[in-house]
């Protein structure tokens, strides 16, 4: 049975910091943007243990304080996978 792994970003220090590295102060504002689900595939898929990607959740700071985004892995589920469980 592999292990199940929930990834958790905090998506605006990811995004600052990646421009604050990567780009010019003046860069346009889709530098420094990331698909959440790209760090926890591979988090997920780069391990010496069995692990599934069950959800990713990213934290946006918005409207309101706790802001929260869930990407799903519908279109990456294996026909292998099985049925989910609770849990």
């Amino acid at each position: 049975m592999s292990n199940r792994v929930v990834v958790h970003l905090d998506y605006q220090n990811v995004y600052k910091n990646a421009r604050s590295c990567f780009h010019e102060d003046a860069g346009h504002h889709t530098d420094g943007q990331i698909d959440p689900l790209k760090p926890g595939l591979h988090l997920a898929q780069d391990s010496r243990y069995d692990r599934e990607l069950r959800q990713v959740r990213a934290y946006r700071a918005g409207r309101t304080r706790f802001a929260t985004t869930r990407v799903t892995r519908r279109a990456h589920v294996s026909a292998t996978s099985g049925p989910r469980t609770p849990g």
